[in-house]
């Protein structure tokens, strides 16, 4: 129609509350105090062909789901890395449907940069680092740095520092 304005199939509306809350973290280890804290409960089923792991419940009046990649079957070890999390994430976004998705954990190398486990980091890029291509031309493109979307609010509200 004349003069309306298009959005994407699920787009939400700008200060649309938050209602839906996914954790994606790479280890149990990690996802535990989180699972605890919330008193979120197991599901009988992970995600689809997945050993994915989804905790789920209610907090603070807000569905609340953590999710992990499981465990390798062969070798017993959480499934970390972009493999694993860009899989995980896609299929729990589309079944669990939320509003906001955050990837929780150390996310490597923390203690490096003077982080303690507790601390909240508001990134401002992502760089993958675990994909090196030693061919020139694609060794930028092999480590994907990208821009994170600017979230002054949110910083602003749980009074984070940015980074430098």
């Amino acid at each position: 129609a004349s003069g309306s304005t298009r959005r994407r199939v699920g787009a939400k509306l700008p200060g649309a509350m938050i209602r839906r809350v996914m954790l994606v973290v790479a280890m149990e280890e990690e996802a535990s105090p989180m699972i605890e804290r919330m008193k979120l409960e197991r599901r009988e089923q992970g995600l689809e062909a997945l050993p994915s792991v989804v905790h789920e419940g209610s907090h603070n009046g807000a569905y609340v789901a953590v999710v992990t990649p499981g465990r390798c079957a062969r070798l017993g070890v959480n499934m970390v890395g972009t493999d694993s999390a860009a899989l995980t994430t896609y299929l729990a976004a589309r079944e669990l449907r939320p509003d906001l998705i955050i990837n929780a954990g150390t996310c490597g190398g923390f203690q490096r940069t003077g982080g303690s486990i507790g601390d909240v980091f508001c990134v401002s890029s992502f760089q993958h680092h675990d994909r090196r291509i030693p061919i020139p031309g694609y060794d930028k493109f092999g480590l994907g740095q990208r821009e994170a979307v600017p979230t002054p609010r949110l910083v602003a509200a749980l009074g984070l520092a940015l980074p430098e």
